[in-house]
């Protein structure tokens, strides 16, 4: 019998390509289809849709690419960049009488009256800013409740770099047969909600921007690192589990049946696996 599974995962040989899925070209097309149709519409009022659609997929892809091996260089990496916000922050504007991140952020000029990219983002309807170009490296939602209107905004940074640590607490939850009711993901991804709540009530309250990392960290490395001291569990996930990196004998996967393979890979979310050609070998 035909399903959508079944025939997704029909290959074709392709000249100078090789063999490809049915699956790979139809997501080829339609990611080209909604990247030209943002460049096309990035000007209209509903290009934000369209942008946040080619975020998403991108913070995704990253994702489900880059990975950490251990607690102990998720807690390298995180300790970098919050130290790096509050720095560049809080710090440089008694250096240099500006706050150099808000400057980056803000992206200079943006018209010929010297409105700051910032607020055009937020306001691109407002007289003093002129139409321009800009990449698709943020998240956009309208501000329904605001009575001036604009755009929330949200770096991909401030998604991609805490998501690593919350797919390495979902790979660890995988390992350890747990499902989200017993895991500790739950907990990881709920940390990253209050964070986020705080970087915006703090936006409200001080008036100023906010680095979102400042309040993510803390809230998203914490909880992980407690919960594991708590299960004594610290020092094994702190090394990194051997099964998130090491191939493995346990799951051998049927190459020859390409859509069951694709989703045990994504299932198992814990590195590379042999297939049972190479095991026989």
């Amino acid at each position: 019998m035909l399903t959508l599974q079944t025939a997704t995962a029909r290959k074709y040989e392709v000249p100078c390509l090789g063999e490809i899925y049915l699956s790979e070209i139809l997501s080829f097309f339609s990611a080209a289809a909604i990247g030209l149709w943002w460049f096309f519409a990035r000007f209209e009022y509903y290009s934000w849709v369209l942008q946040n659609m080619l975020g998403m997929a991108m913070c995704m892809s990253f994702l489900s690419v880059i990975r950490l091996p251990s607690l102990k260089v998720a807690t390298i990496l995180l300790l970098a960049v919050f130290i790096y916000d509050i720095f560049f922050v809080f710090i440089t504007p008694y250096i240099f009488n500006k706050s150099v991140m808000v400057e980056v952020a803000q992206g200079g000029p943006r018209s010929s009256s010297g409105t700051p990219t910032g607020f055009c983002d937020r306001y691109p309807d407002d007289s003093k800013c002129d139409p321009d170009e800009e990449m698709p490296i943020l998240l956009k939602a309208p501000r329904l409740l605001a009575y001036d209107g604009g755009y929330a905004l949200l770096g991909l940074g401030d998604i991609v770099l805490p998501g690593l640590l919350l797919v390495f607490a979902l790979r660890i939850d995988y390992l350890n047969n747990k499902n989200l009711k017993e895991g500790t993901f739950k907990w990881i991804l709920l940390g990253y909600a209050v964070g986020l709540a705080m970087a915006n009530l703090a936006v409200y309250i001080m008036q100023q921007g906010q680095p979102a990392l400042l309040y993510l960290v803390p809230l998203t490395l914490g909880p992980l690192t407690l919960i594991s001291w708590r299960e004594g569990t610290l020092e094994t996930v702190w090394k990194g589990p051997s099964g998130l990196s090491a191939q493995t004998d346990h799951y051998q996967l049927d190459h020859n049946d390409a859509y069951r393979s694709g989703v045990e890979e994504k299932r198992l979310l814990a590195g590379s696996i042999n297939s049972s050609h190479s095991a026989s070998s």
